[in-house]
């Protein structure tokens, strides 16, 4: 709740910026093409999308990448995953715990795509780090991750798990738009923010304040 009267409000958005971890690394990452999500879970943050999308992709017989589901240790989504319904993805899905800095950029850089399906975010920072890593991001329609991403993302309907496997199937099978999604993505990114921006940004709005 804000007082009143309200005085002006100075937006700065956050960041891209993904930087390499100091920490040794715990993992190895899939040799198989594969799918990265980060702290997602269901409802809000909506993975039921992501393992629906692929359900259908398997039950179609399109070929299904592996889904990393990177993040806190949720024993709630994992039931989830390992209902009935989605027992014929069950050996795509790999669940890894709290992976530190060093391994987070390593699954951001190794994968087909990042998935960040979210019905409402504050700002969808996964999805930046993954466009800072050079890794396409396919995002929900969400307001913030089209803030976040502009044109470097692949968009969905929230809701919409035949679109997401749609999108899934040509990134994974047309190698010519891939590599054209990744080359603007590369391409755009002197563009992308980091903490240098956001704290410049941050002092010129408190000094306009003034």
């Amino acid at each position: 709740m804000l007082p009143e009267p309200r005085g002006p409000v100075h937006v700065v958005q956050l960041v891209h910026h993904c930087p390499d971890g100091t920490e040794a690394s715990e993992i190895s990452v899939p040799t198989e093409p594969y799918l990265l999500t980060v702290a997602l879970n269901r409802g809000r943050k909506n993975i039921e999308v992501v393992l629906e999308a692929l359900r259908q992709m398997q039950a179609d017989g399109k070929p299904v990448p592996q889904l990393v589901i990177a993040g806190a240790h949720r024993k709630r989504l994992r039931r989830y995953a390992s209902r009935p319904a989605f027992r014929d993805i069950q050996d795509k899905l790999i669940f890894i715990d709290n992976p530190n800095q060093t391994d987070l950029v390593k699954l951001y850089k190794g994968a087909l795509a990042l998935v960040m399906p979210s019905k409402l975010e504050g700002w969808g920072l996964p999805a930046g780090e993954a466009l800072w890593c050079g890794t396409p991001a396919i995002c929900s329609t969400a307001e913030a991750l089209q803030e976040v991403c502009e044109d470097l993302a692949l968009y969905f309907e929230p809701d919409d798990a035949s679109r997401l496997a749609q999108i899934i199937e040509k990134l994974a099978t047309d190698i010519t738009f891939q590599h054209e999604l990744q080359k603007r993505i590369n391409e755009a990114r002197p563009t992308l923010r980091t903490w240098n921006t956001v704290a410049r940004e941050t002092l010129s709005s408190i000094q306009a304040l003034r």
